[in-house]
Formats: structure tokens, C-alpha cells, sequence
């Protein structure tokens, strides 16, 4: 879940701005890995995330949702020129769950 003006305006420039999202090339392949086996399909953890980007094709904002595979990395199935935001899709049964870090890398 996010909420309003927790994202800064993309590329923002002036007085004061930080340049927190960085810029992809779009070609870049990227995986997402967790530091915790717990999630994923089986686990007590977050299953699955969204992942909020800048599409490369489209340069459209667009949602893909990723099932995580706990410290084993998965590939994104995107390419981005920009990643806005991650958040929780799918967590544990319980819907309590440990939070642990989740990871966004691009890969050689």
C-alpha cells in the first residue's frame, strides 16, 4: 500500500530535490531476491510482491505482480526505466509475517 506524496515526482529537478529514483538504461535484466527462505510460496513470509515501474517499451507506469522464491533469486519478467515503488501482494496464511528485505538487483 502507498500513500499520497511518498514518492517523489520522477526525474524532479531544482532547488532542493533529490534524485531518489534511478535511472535504468531499460535493458537491463532484473531479479528480485529476498534475504529470508521464509518468503515465498511455502513460507511464513511475503509470497509475492508489486512492483510499480516505468515500463521501458511503453514509458506507461505500470504494476507486475512477482511471486518470490525466498533467497533464490527470480527473474522480474520487466524491464524498467525506472522502479517506483514494492509492496506486499500475497503474504503468509497467518497474515502475520517477519519482514525481512527484499531486493531489486540487475543482473549481468
Amino acid at each position: 500500500m502507498s500513500v499520497f506524496n511518498d514518492v517523489k515526482e520522477y526525474n524532479a529537478t531544482g532547488v532542493g530535490s533529490t534524485n531518489l529514483i534511478v535511472d535504468l538504461a531499460g535493458t537491463e535484466p532484473l531479479e528480485l531476491v529476498s534475504a529470508s527462505a521464509q518468503d515465498g510460496p511455502a513460507g511464513s513470509g511475503i509470497a509475492a510482491v508489486e512492483v510499480t515501474y516505468i515500463d521501458s517499451a511503453t514509458s506507461l507506469i505500470t504494476t507486475k505482480t512477482v511471486a518470490l522464491n525466498g533467497a533464490t533469486p527470480v527473474a522480474a519478467g520487466f524491464t524498467a526505466k525506472a522502479i517506483l515503488w514494492m509492496e506486499s501482494r500475497t503474504v503468509a496464511a497467518s497474515n502475520i509475517v517477519d519482514v525481512s528485505a527484499i531486493l531489486i538487483l540487475l543482473t549481468e
